[in-house]
């Protein structure tokens, strides 16, 4: 989503509108339980994206100060946690420096360039030779995610 920095706003707005809508809705049940893992991930995958474009318009330095207390709004209801520690992080940064407040842009970026940091990426072969590639991001219950499902019998 790093090319989001260079979409014009309008292009962003026009993003955000698609991906109000429930991706692939009415399908959910419609197949297998292959099927609907996969529906499933496809949702996730929309919904990542979508607030990756909600961040980007609510910190764009470009955007209107009303357009984006709109976008911090649909943000925070879309991911309270990073909404709210940017917001944290934005006035620490605003009230420790004299030379005004940074682009919003520059704190998210060190915010994510740290957490990126943190992830361990390893790999591992299970049966049948496959060989997977996972990352550790925090702690919690493991979540195995994959591009392509296929089902062998």
């Amino acid at each position: 989503m790093r090319a989001l920095d260079r979409t014009p706003i309008a292009n962003l707005v026009e993003m955000a509108r698609l991906f109000e809508e429930t991706l692939f809705d009415g399908l959910d049940g419609a197949g297998s339980d292959l099927f609907d893992a996969w529906l499933r991930s496809e949702r996730e995958d929309a919904e990542t994206s979508r607030v990756a474009i909600l961040r980007q318009l609510a910190t764009h330095p470009d955007i209107n100060e009303v357009a984006a207390k709109k976008w911090r709004h649909l943000w925070h209801e879309a991911d309270p946690d990073a909404a709210e520690a940017y917001r944290s992080a934005s006035s620490a940064l605003v009230s420790s420096t004299q030379a005004g407040p940074q682009p919003a842009n520059a704190h998210f970026r060190a915010l994510e360039a740290e957490a990126l940091k943190a992830q361990r990426i390893g790999f591992c072969e299970v049966r049948y030779g496959t060989k997977i590639a996972y990352a550790i991001v925090e702690t919690g219950n493991p979540f195995a995610k994959g591009r392509k499902l296929a089902h062998a019998s």
